[in-house]
């Protein structure tokens, strides 16, 4: 994990992601956890979960994700969340191109 803001910086940064979150960066999927499923670990390291997560793809590569974390007892994302997420993860993608 290179960048982190909020709370979870202290025990995400520098951290190796999970397998799961790995498998679908390199796939090129998108996450939206409902109230089905459980949400998407961050790190085997941590406790920390992610409820949205959109890769972050620059001329054709992928170059990381963006992922909106939560706690154990937040409600599912809304649809706000998730479009914000979805949009950030474009203009990363747009700019790391340049």
């Amino acid at each position: 994990v290179i960048a982190v803001a909020g709370s979870a910086k202290k025990d995400l940064l520098g951290k190796r992601i999970s397998a799961a979150l790995e498998a679908m960066m390199e796939e090129r999927t998108s996450f939206v956890q409902d109230d089905a499923q459980s949400a998407l670990p961050v790190s085997d390291e941590s406790a920390w979960t992610a409820a949205v997560m959109f890769p972050i793809i620059g001329g054709g590569d992928v170059m990381g994700a963006v992922l909106l974390l939560k706690s154990d007892d937040a409600p599912a994302p809304t649809q706000t969340e998730i479009k914000l997420m979805q949009v950030a993860s474009g203009f990363l993608g747009k700019q790391m191109e340049e």
